[in-house]
């Protein structure tokens, strides 16, 4: 069994015991229909941050190598564990850091955006 499987795998896991259709996990994560199930690489970095935004308690680590449990502890951050000192698992975070930080920073400009239309709309 290949890695690529087990990530596969592991998100069928994660589906099931979420009570969830492939379905309602795909369009909650802004996923095509089908993606899971035609999978053929990891999500990719832009699919899994949309993933682990709509399910922050998914386990990245568990999702992506299965380390760790599936469901994240409160007390862990999403992008690094408390006390986590491992550099290579430091690395394998730097991707995802850097897009949820894109994410956010698109958030804040469609926000002030609106904000924009919206003061010269009442004018």
């Amino acid at each position: 069994m290949n890695e690529l499987e087990n990530v596969k795998q592991r998100a069928y896991k994660f589906i099931e015991a979420k009570g969830l259709s492939v379905a309602e996990f795909e369009r909650r994560c802004g996923l095509s229909n089908g993606y899971v199930k035609g999978m053929r690489k990891n999500f990719g970095d832009e699919k899994l941050v949309d993933v682990l935004r709509a399910f922050p308690e998914l386990n990245r680590d568990w999702l992506l190598y299965g380390e760790g449990d599936m469901i994240r502890s409160s007390g862990d951050n999403v992008i690094n564990s408390i006390g986590d000192n491992n550099r290579n698992t430091v690395n394998r975070h730097d991707t995802t850091d850097k897009f949820i930080g894109l994410l956010q920073k698109k958030d804040e400009q469609i926000d002030r955006l609106l904000s924009i239309i919206e003061t010269i709309s009442n004018k």
